[in-house]
């Protein structure tokens, strides 16, 4: 488990034990695509790569007050939930790319709720 700073951690309300305990609770991977952080480190060795994207980001709840953690993310599923969430597309910072909405199954599964359907249009009387 890699170390997240004091600053990181009150960000989001979290002590080291807690942020330990829900690290525990994921077995150390993504709640949403199962990577670990070794397959991250693995995965984005680059002299390019971000060393954040070595690392299972603290995925929350924006906008809420205080901060309502959900769970532990890699950085691709954090930019393609929040795409899900906004249904818009969402830029990586520095231009690393975009994540687009789309209906994923493991989203749902993960936020634990239910998406409404689009709504048929009426067909005029005649």
């Amino acid at each position: 488990m890699k170390k997240r700073s004091p600053k990181t951690l009150a960000k989001y309300g979290l002590t080291e034990a807690n942020f330990a305990a829900l690290y525990e609770i994921h077995g150390g991977r993504c709640a949403i695509c199962k990577i670990s952080e070794e397959e991250l480190e693995e995965k984005y060795n680059a002299p390019d790569d971000w060393a954040s994207d070595r690392m299972l980001h603290i995925d929350h709840e924006h906008g809420s007050s205080p901060c309502r953690v959900r769970g532990l993310l890699c950085f691709q599923c954090n930019y393609d939930l929040e795409a899900f969430i906004r249904n818009a597309p969402v830029t990586h910072p520095a231009g690393r790319g975009r994540s687009l909405p789309r209906e994923d199954p493991r989203f749902i599964a993960y936020l634990g709720v239910k998406r409404k359907s689009p709504r048929k249009r009426k067909e005029p009387a005649r």
